[in-house]
C-alpha cells in the first residue's frame, strides 16, 4: 500500500491545528485552586466526645478580584484571610455563615471547614470566592457567624465577626493628554 506523503502531512497538520486551537479555548486550562479544606466527617466518628473550643478569628487581609487581561488566570478570585488565635485542636472545624449584610457572590459554602492535612498553618483560613473579573469592585459589609464544630459534633458558642471592604475603583491604563 502506497501512502501519499503530501496528503498525510496535510491531514496531520490539520489535526495538529485543531488540537492546538482546542487547547487554547479549553476550560481545562482555566484557573483552578488546590483544595486546602476537607469535610469534617462527624457522622462516622466513634471516639470519645470532644468539646468544641470557641473561635477567635480576626481578618488578616482581603484581596479583591481584578481583570489582568488573561481569561485563564485566577485574577478574578477574591481571597479573604482569617486567622484564628484560639486554634487548639486538629479535631474541630468551623462553619462560617453570613447573618447580616449581603454580597453578590457567595463567599462561604456553609460546610464545616477543616484544614487539609497538607495545609501547614492550621490557624490561617483562606476563603476564596469568585469576585468578578473587573478592576472595579463594590464595597461590602457583612457580619459572619463562626461556630466551631468538634469531630464528635459538639458546637461552640458562636463568634460574630464584621468583615468589610471599601471596594476598588478602576484604574486607568492610559494618560490623558490635553491638546
Amino acid at each position: 500500500m502506497k501512502i501519499n506523503s503530501d496528503l498525510f502531512l496535510k491531514k496531520l497538520l490539520c489535526v495538529a491545528s485543531i488540537l492546538f486551537i482546542n487547547s487554547l479555548i479549553s476550560p481545562a486550562l482555566a484557573c483552578s485552586f488546590m483544595s486546602i479544606y476537607t469535610k469534617l466527617d462527624i457522622e462516622s466518628y466513634t471516639g470519645p466526645a470532644v468539646k468544641a473550643v470557641s473561635p477567635n478569628f480576626k481578618v488578616e487581609s482581603i484581596k479583591r478580584g481584578s481583570d489582568d487581561g488573561n481569561f485563564a488566570s485566577c485574577s478574578d478570585a477574591g481571597v479573604l484571610k482569617l486567622r484564628n488565635s484560639n486554634h487548639s485542636s486538629d479535631q474541630q472545624g468551623y462553619v462560617f455563615e453570613v447573618v447580616e449584610g449581603a454580597y453578590k457572590e457567595p463567599i462561604f459554602s456553609g460546610d464545616i471547614l477543616f484544614p487539609d492535612k497538607l495545609w501547614h498553618d492550621k490557624s490561617l483560613y483562606k476563603i476564596i470566592w469568585f469576585d468578578g473579573n473587573t478592576n472595579e469592585q463594590e464595597p461590602f459589609n457583612i457580619l459572619v457567624k463562626i461556630t466551631a464544630v468538634s469531630i464528635s459534633g459538639d458546637k461552640s458558642e458562636p463568634q460574630y465577626l464584621a468583615i468589610k471592604h471599601s471596594g476598588t475603583k478602576a484604574q486607568r491604563d492610559w494618560i490623558e493628554v490635553e491638546l
